[in-house]
């Protein structure tokens, strides 16, 4: 029946995400992405005046956008098209739509996020 198939695939799923957080060799290359990622993204965007970076420590980036005439909702609208996620951060109390902030996935999909964003600020 279609409810036992989808009930041992939920069994799976469940399975392979214990698996993936408890899979040491797993959490280090993780890691250790996350941290190339980090620091090669901020290495990209901090020579860019019209924007201003808060040095990331988790798998994110929060960037202020310097130049009067963009707004994050401007950043988000270019970059959807590309099938790029930024996130407007207006809505985070102390922030205003000044702010976006995107995380950090793999090379390819960070160099083209980078690189679409500094098309617009």
């Amino acid at each position: 029946s279609t409810r036992a198939l989808s009930s041992a695939a939920s069994d799976v799923y469940k399975r392979q995400g214990v698996a993936m957080f408890t899979d040491e060799k797993y959490i280090a290359e993780s890691r250790e992405l996350i941290r190339t990622e980090r620091n090669l993204v901020y290495s990209a965007l901090s020579t860019h005046k019209s924007i201003k970076l808060y040095k990331p420590a988790a798998n994110f980036i929060l960037i202020r956008i310097l130049r009067d005439a963009i707004s994050a909702g401007d950043v988000v609208d270019y970059c959807m098209p590309k099938g790029l996620y930024i996130r407007s951060c207006a809505d985070i109390g102390g922030l205003d739509n000044k702010y976006i902030r995107f995380c950090f996935m793999n090379p390819k999909q960070d160099d083209l996020l980078v690189n679409t964003v500094l098309e617009i600020v």
